[in-house]
């Protein structure tokens, strides 16, 4: 499974450098007003479009076949027509191939059309066809709906925060009006288990330590609605650490507006709008013989609003949640040791920045997904078609944030951060379990 996510990750900064390569060529950065007031797509570039959504889909394909022989690609006539026999099914993927992974892939997807002059609403039906011809005839796997979703639908979202990046960083006339706020840093990342209801075997040490890599990318205002192009505001975090405990991809959230409409408050400045919604929080075993935490909100939407006065920015979001993960003490099979689920998630981002040197912020997360479907593993030999959601019930997940900034010198920030996660779930033939575990970090982050 890491052979595939590194793979995948390639091919996405391949279609980058294409996006980077050739904006200014194209002339179809979205800096540009032409582009803004497009309609569904130009039309004459779908064909293409296309095509070159079948070349990555074979070369994707062959690279993991021949030069990661990975299981996956090994597939035959009989397997296709297994898949078209045998419809969707709810895989058992690891939670970053599934979560992060595929729409990584849908990304790449998503580039390739903008760079066909397709609009971000008109990508969107090419990005799903593409997922399905992927799922269907490129796999020995049987296809499933959580890939379909969120390969197109998170593909699409990722893939155009990629396409600004790239547009910002090579195309002159996209930084006009802009503004991109950029963070990068080293820390150490610690993780430990404050309480957990089920007795399980456990190991030293109690904490898991690592080392950490945090990038941040806030592009856009948040405060302000210009051209009300969907994604012209977002807000990045991604932390990768090594280590004890520690996920390749540790933290991951992405909240993208896709309209707005700014409001008129006595005091201060308030925006009102749609926003698209992508967390991840994952760790990995090192005291027991499941992980201490998965949690993951992929296709989600829904409204929210920010208020800003005197150096305070709180900002609050409900979203319904077609898709998510979150960890199960119980369904283990093949590389997943997590529930899918529907569901909404809840959210309140605080930061007070009373000056330049110090910044605190508060932010509180909750999630809860219902896991209502699937079959018995038990009841099935090959796991490929372990159709299950996972173990039926509600998973409520908390997720409490304080993090402190401190900026001594120019361009360089300190930052300490704590994450308290809180999961209870509340299964339908399972005991119910809680547990409770402390991520803290600190580290060094240079503003670019």
């Amino acid at each position: 499974m890491k052979t595939r996510f590194l793979s995948i990750i390639c091919f996405l900064f391949i279609s980058t450098g294409m996006n980077a390569q050739f904006a200014d060529t194209l002339h179809i950065s979205y800096g540009l007003p032409q582009i803004r007031t497009e309609s569904w797509s130009t039309g004459k570039k779908i064909g293409l479009a296309f095509l070159e959504g079948q070349a990555f889909n074979a070369a994707f394909q062959s690279f993991d076949r021949f030069i990661l022989k990975a299981d996956y690609a090994q597939g035959t006539i009989e397997d296709i027509k297994r898949n078209l026999k045998f419809g969707t099914g709810w895989d058992n993927d690891a939670v970053g191939i599934n979560m992060i992974g595929h729409p990584a892939q849908g990304a790449v997807y998503h580039i390739i059309n903008r760079l066909n002059g397709i609009s971000f609403w008109g990508s969107f039906p090419l990005t799903f066809v593409d997922s399905a011809i992927w799922e269907l005839f490129c796999e020995s796997e049987p296809p499933s709906p959580n890939d379909f979703f969120t390969t197109s639908w998170n593909g699409m979202i990722l893939g155009e925060v990629l396409w600004r990046l790239g547009n910002y960083a090579f195309c002159k006339p996209a930084r006009k009006g802009v503004d991109l706020k950029l963070r990068a840093g080293l820390g150490v990342r610690a993780v430990t288990e404050l309480s957990h209801s089920i007795s399980h075997p456990a190991n030293s040490p109690a904490v898991g330590i690592g080392a950490s890599f945090t990038l941040d990318a806030t592009y856009g205002d948040r405060m302000c609605v210009k051209d009300n192009a969907p994604v012209n505001f977002f807000d990045l975090h991604l932390t990768a650490s090594v280590g004890n405990g520690q996920s390749p991809i540790g933290e991951f959230t992405l909240l993208s507006r896709l309209w707005g409409m700014e409001l008129e408050p006595k005091k201060g400045e308030a925006i009102f709008g749609i926003y698209d919604h992508m967390s991840t929080f994952l760790s990995e075993s090192w005291t027991r013989n499941r992980a201490p935490y998965r949690c993951s909100e992929g296709v989600s939407v829904g409204p929210g609003i920010f208020y800003s006065h005197n150096g305070f920015t709180t900002g609050a979001f409900v979203a319904a949640t077609l898709i998510g993960a979150a960890t199960t003490d119980f369904y283990d099979v093949y590389d997943r040791d997590y529930n899918f689920g529907s569901g909404y998630s809840i959210k309140s981002l605080n930061t007070y920045r009373p000056s330049d040197v110090f910044s605190l912020s508060l932010n509180f997360r909750h999630y809860q997904l219902f896991t209502f479907w699937g079959d018995k593993p038990t009841d099935i030999e090959d796991r490929h078609y372990v159709n299950s959601m996972g173990d039926n019930g509600t998973t409520l997940t908390e997720v409490l944030n304080l993090r402190t900034t401190i900026s001594p010198l120019r361009h360089f920030d300190i930052e300490l951060s704590a994450f308290l996660i809180h999961r209870n779930s509340l299964y339908k033939i399972h005991p119910h379990t809680k547990a409770s575990h402390l991520t803290a970090e600190i580290g060094l982050k240079y503003s670019l």
